[in-house]
């Protein structure tokens, strides 16, 4: 999962898994793929 935090005052982006501790206040986001094109006539 990519994931945004505060570190020192300081914005870092990495990569965490679900399996880690995460605070109450933590937030998710999830995106859908994108669906299948729809045939044209």
């Amino acid at each position: 999962m990519l994931c945004l935090w505060e570190n020192a005052g300081r914005r870092e982006l990495g990569l965490d898994g679900f399996d880690d501790v995460w605070r109450p206040g933590a937030r998710f986001a999830f995106v859908l793929p994108a669906s299948p094109p729809r045939p044209t006539a």
